[in-house]
C-alpha cells in the first residue's frame, strides 16, 4: 500500500547512480532492472533457447516467442498480442486515433513510424522528382543520418506538398 500512495503523490525515492543518468524510481527493483540498461547485464535466461533478456519481464516477453501465448485481446475483433504495446497500437485502427503529427505538414500516423516513413517518402518523391538522383537516394537510404537529413535538406521539399500522399502513385 505504500507504494501506491507514492504513485499520488509523485515521490520516486529510488535514484539511479549512473554518473549521467537522471531518472528515478518508485521501487528498489524497478531502479535495479534500469540500472543493468547502463551495465547490459543480462542474467534472466530463456531455458529453450538461451535467450538472455535484462529483465524478467523481458524474458516473459521472450518466452511468449515459444508458447505462442498472446494475452492481450482486442475486444472489439479477434486480433491477440504478445504486448500491451502492440494491442495498444492495434486499437487505434478501431478509434482512428492518429497521435503522431508530422511537423511539416498535416498528415498524421497511427504509429510514429509509419508517419516518419510517409512524410519521409513524400520528400524523397519530390526530390527525385524535381532533380532525378535516383542513385543518391539509394545511397541515402542506407545513411545513418536519414532524419538528421530529412528536418535539414528534404523538408522544404516536403512543405511545398498539401499532403504526404498526394502524387505517390504516380
Amino acid at each position: 500500500m505504500n507504494n501506491h500512495m507514492k504513485l499520488h503523490t509523485g515521490e520516486k525515492p529510488f535514484k539511479c547512480s549512473w554518473p549521467t543518468c537522471h531518472y528515478s524510481f518508485l521501487t528498489a527493483s524497478a531502479m535495479k532492472d534500469h540500472f543493468r540498461t547502463h551495465t547490459g547485464e543480462k542474467s534472466f535466461l530463456c531455458d529453450l533457447c538461451g535467450f538472455a533478456g535484462g529483465t524478467r519481464h523481458a524474458l516473459t516477453k521472450h518466452r511468449r516467442q515459444h508458447t505462442g501465448e498472446k494475452p492481450f485481446k482486442c475486444d472489439e475483433c479477434n486480433f491477440a498480442s504478445t504486448t500491451q504495446s502492440h494491442l495498444t497500437r492495434h486499437k487505434r485502427v478501431h478509434t482512428g486515433e492518429k497521435p503522431y503529427r508530422c511537423p511539416w505538414c498535416d498528415y498524421s500516423g497511427n504509429t510514429a513510424v509509419l508517419m516518419l516513413s510517409v512524410c519521409f517518402t513524400a520528400a524523397l518523391v519530390s526530390v527525385r522528382i524535381l532533380h532525378g538522383e535516383a542513385a543518391y537516394l539509394h545511397r541515402l537510404f542506407k545513411s545513418v543520418a536519414v532524419l538528421k537529413f530529412f528536418s535539414v535538406e528534404l523538408q522544404p521539399f516536403h512543405q511545398e506538398r498539401k499532403s504526404p500522399l498526394k502524387g505517390l502513385a504516380a
